[in-house]
């Protein structure tokens, strides 16, 4: 049995659908992430699992049975918000308890769970510490076990790093994975950074107005986006989209601007069909025998790499380099795409162009 499906679920408030037709499931143990910009209806979608709000229409089954109905005290969820919830009068073991003294467990039953669980995330140390004297990393872990520690069929957690520093983000995007790793709760991860969809995801749901508009691993939605939205959403640097025609003249090619760019031979393009060309930043690839030209409008150097934007048929595109390139504005470099990886789009419906 899956732990959670959605069956055809819509949300209407009044005359507008904050969701429609959303239709998934989260096999066991995986890490199901919704991503999606603000208003794309991800809380939404939480709190009609957790119980919240009720679906308008369409059903949510957990371990095969309607939850309609149900309260959320009923459906076994754990949930993670924005803050962590955890009392900043009470020490980490009594969050840790709180939960569980109001469901009448025993006192040495309480005891166990504690010290299993603060053994799982590492928070022997802290127990009696309260959550303001904690490290970031310390108060993810407490709020997590405090989710975890009733042993819930399913978690929550709705852009639980979004207040995180840039600093400690990625150390606490691996923290919970590896706490996820451990523990094999399904979980359902809402947030808006594709950063963190692509680190986290087993399966990535990409919601836009409501409704999805691509569901995969994060690998085949960032190699093969289903439109010109989920281009430039996922991934680590938006992606360039320059406009274009396809030239039906010989062997078949893109014209952007005064610029002739060759079509993979399996493009399912027609000859004059208007697109848009999506090209990835690290898929632009610096070399002195390139037959692309571009003028440089500035650059970044970050370290173990340099983001480059160039002038190139009228638009400015970006391309990330690993070396160190001496240049500065105005300067002129070549260079070539990576053919394999180019994207091509419709640019009227913005819908992907298949390829054989």
């Amino acid at each position: 049995m899956l732990p959670i499906e959605f069956s055809s679920v819509a949300r209407q408030s009044g005359v507008s659908h904050s969701l429609k037709d959303i239709s998934f499931a989260a096999e066991q143990g995986s890490l199901t992430v919704i991503l999606g910009p603000s208003g794309s209806g991800k809380t939404t979608l939480l709190r009609l699992a957790a119980g919240f709000e009720s679906v308008t229409c369409g059903d949510i089954l957990m371990a095969g049975k309607s939850v309609a109905g149900l309260a959320p005290k009923d459906r076994n969820i754990g949930m993670l918000a924005q803050k962590p919830g955890l009392y900043p009068d009470k020490s980490v073991y009594d969050n840790l308890a709180f939960g569980l003294r109001l469901r009448k467990i025993p006192a040495a039953h309480i005891r166990e769970r504690i010290h299993r669980t603060a053994a799982d995330l590492q928070l022997h140390d802290v127990l009696a510490c309260r959550p303001c004297t904690l490290l970031p990393v310390q108060r993810l872990r407490a709020a997590i076990g405090r989710a975890l520690i009733h042993r819930p069929a399913v978690l929550l957690c709705d852009e639980i790093l979004s207040e995180t520093a840039a600093g400690s983000r990625e150390q606490l995007r691996y923290e919970l994975r590896l706490v996820h790793e451990k523990s094999r709760v399904t979980t359902l991860y809402a947030t808006h950074d594709p950063v963190d969809a692509l680190a986290l995801a087993d399966q990535l749901i990409i919601l836009r107005e409501g409704r999805i508009v691509q569901s995969g691993s994060p690998e085949e939605i960032h190699e093969s986006p289903a439109d010109a939205f989920v281009a430039g959403f996922v991934g680590t640097r938006p992606i360039n989209l320059l406009p274009g025609r396809i030239d039906g003249d010989g062997e078949r090619g893109l014209r952007v601007g005064e610029q002739r760019i060759p079509l993979h031979a399996g493009s399912l393009a027609a000859a004059g069909q208007e697109v848009l060309l999506g090209i990835r930043p690290h898929d632009i690839l610096l070399h002195e025998e390139g037959p692309f030209r571009g003028t440089v409008n500035g650059i970044e150097y970050a370290g173990s790499h340099s983001v480059i934007r160039l002038r190139f048929a009228h638009q400015e595109i970006t391309l990330v380099t690993r070396s160190s390139v001496d240049c500065s504005p105005g300067d002129v470099l070549a260079f070539k795409l990576d053919v394999g990886k180019l994207h091509l789009f419709d640019r009227h419906s913005e819908r992907r162009i298949r390829q054989l």
